[in-house]
């Protein structure tokens, strides 16, 4: 069982996941270092070629001269080696996995159509669990980087919330379990998730 915590940025999705990781048995997909990333996302080239080459197509299709190198480090090498780690387990938490993926490719508002074709191409979560909250994108790691590539913060908001909420509209189309819940009630939802 894969268990994705998606949100907005800083909503403190990794927060929530670190305090269950310390009060539980299940699993929780660690963010490798880059050396370690290199060679699960090469295992994951050879393990799911399909998965690799739709993280390449979203890759060359969404990123712009800005972005390709942290795209490519962040969203095709990183996510691709979670996956990998993710599968290995029988009971896996994954923050900022593939779902939560598609928001960092998608750099404008998406329309539904677009996103239920990017959303079709993925191997989806067992369990979505969306942390509902007002994010802090001033103080999320994404900020750094947006700011970086030269996206205004409040226009990488907009677009986010924009896109997160029609994502989860679609995954619920295609039946994905979705569960909302809290920061004050995201632990206790995850142990009884992967119990």
């Amino acid at each position: 069982m894969i268990v994705e915590v998606v949100g907005l940025p800083g909503a403190g999705k990794t927060t929530m996941v670190a305090a269950f990781g310390a009060e539980s048995r299940g699993y929780v997909v660690p963010t490798p270092k880059q050396w370690h990333m290199v060679g699960e996302a090469l295992i994951g080239v050879l393990w799911y070629p399909g998965l690799s080459v739709v993280l390449m197509s979203f890759w060359l299709q969404y990123a712009t001269n800005n972005t390709r190198y942290y795209l490519f480090m962040n969203a095709v090498l990183l996510k691709l080696a979670k996956y990998v780690l993710a599968k290995r387990s029988h009971r896996a938490v994954v923050v900022e996995g593939l779902v939560q993926n598609l928001l960092s490719f998608w750099h404008r508002p998406m329309s539904l159509v677009e996103i239920q074709r990017d959303v079709q191409r993925l191997p989806m979560p067992d369990v979505v669990l969306f942390l509902d909250g007002e994010g802090d994108f001033y103080g999320s790691s994404g900020a750094h980087a947006r700011a970086a590539l030269g996206q205004s913060l409040d226009e990488w908001r907009k677009v986010m919330e924009h896109n997160l909420t029609l994502l989860l509209q679609v995954l619920r189309q295609r039946q994905v379990r979705v569960c909302s819940v809290s920061r004050e009630t995201g632990v206790a939802e995850l142990q009884k998730i992967v119990a």
